[in-house]
């Protein structure tokens, strides 16, 4: 038997090393739910912000905002239906359960149209090293340039 093997079945027979595990795995678990919950809140929150705007049109322009935001227009979207379908932040969030996730949340939300077929292109000029940095929806280019 390797060492390796033997020293993983001495401490896997001791009671603190049990403990220890235990330990890590409550705190691993309950971090990364607290972690989730946060960003279920922070989608909500962005969706009640736009909802504020509404009367504006801001609805309409959510590409406009993904852009300034360097976010994506669907996600946006589903901030903004989360919100609509849940106008006062569920609280009982946290009594959906550990395994709560904002892609699941997602699912049950309507799914946005398609608002726009442009692709949207970001430029970025680096007068130093003389780049040019251009962002497409799918795709990235670095141009450097005399």
């Amino acid at each position: 038997m390797s060492k390796n093997k033997e020293l993983t079945t001495i401490l896997q027979k001791e009671e603190w090393y049990q403990n220890l595990i235990d330990d890590l795995k409550a705190i691993v678990v309950e971090r990364t739910f607290n972690s989730e919950y946060e960003k279920i809140l922070g989608k909500w929150e962005i969706g009640e912000r736009i909802l504020q705007d509404e009367d504006k049109g801001i609805t309409k322009s959510l590409h406009r905002c993904a852009v300034d935001l360097n976010k994506g227009e669907r996600d946006l979207w589903y901030c903004l239906e989360f919100c609509r379908k849940y106008p006062k932040f569920p609280k009982e969030v946290k009594k959906w359960g550990k395994e709560i996730k904002w892609v699941f949340i997602k699912k049950e939300l309507t799914e946005p149209k398609e608002t726009s077929k442009k692709q949207f292109i970001s430029v970025l000029i680096d007068e130093k090293t003389m780049t040019i940095w251009i962002k497409e929806k799918y795709r990235k280019y670095k141009i450097k340039y005399k």
